[in-house]
């Protein structure tokens, strides 16, 4: 009953420890001023003229991570005639902006321009870092899932159990 216990306090500190990483990590992604295309492997950047509609305010603890954000309102006025609104994140636009006309980076990922994304010019450098960090938080993530999945298996199936299963695992006779 003890190693049950202690599995489930593991368990629960792995659960809340991610919880921080993910607020920490939507913190950082929120700094980025960027698109979130890491050239050359994603869609092509160009400038846009967007007009910025409203701002709100969200914090401390938002989907934008830690901190106070704002998250305005755009609209876009395609070549073809057609206006398109998009809501942008991470203080790419502010409340000194509404009612004018922005210039920023619009990166889309299907021909149709439907789903863009939206931010301010990065340098190759600072796109590099972001590409990276994407890449190491995915891992970490991964990581704390796996690892909460073990402590509830271990939980679930107690400590003889969850030792012979790991004995058959490796390969050994277990313990009868």
């Amino acid at each position: 009953m003890l190693y049950r216990l202690r599995q489930l306090f593991f368990m629960i500190l792995t659960l809340a420890v991610a919880s921080v990483f993910l607020f920490l990590y939507l913190t950082v992604i929120s700094l980025y001023p960027g698109t979130g295309v890491v050239r050359p492997y994603g869609p092509i950047e160009q400038s846009v003229q967007v007009k910025v509609e409203e701002c709100r305010r969200v914090g401390p603890v938002s989907d934008q991570g830690l901190g106070y954000w704002w998250v305005c309102r755009l609209l876009i006025e395609r070549d073809n005639g057609r206006t398109v609104e998009a809501v942008v994140g991470g203080s790419v636009v502010t409340p000194k902006e509404l009612g004018r006309v922005v210039t920023i980076r619009e990166a889309c990922r299907d021909p149709g321009q439907n789903e863009c994304a939206y931010g301010k010019p990065v340098s190759r450098v600072l796109e590099l870092l972001y590409g990276v960090f994407q890449i190491f938080s995915r891992v970490l993530g991964v990581f704390f899932i796996l690892m909460s999945l073990l402590y509830l298996l271990r939980v679930s199936v107690g400590a003889p159990t969850y030792f012979l299963l790991l004995d058959k695992w490796r390969g050994g006779k277990g313990r009868a």
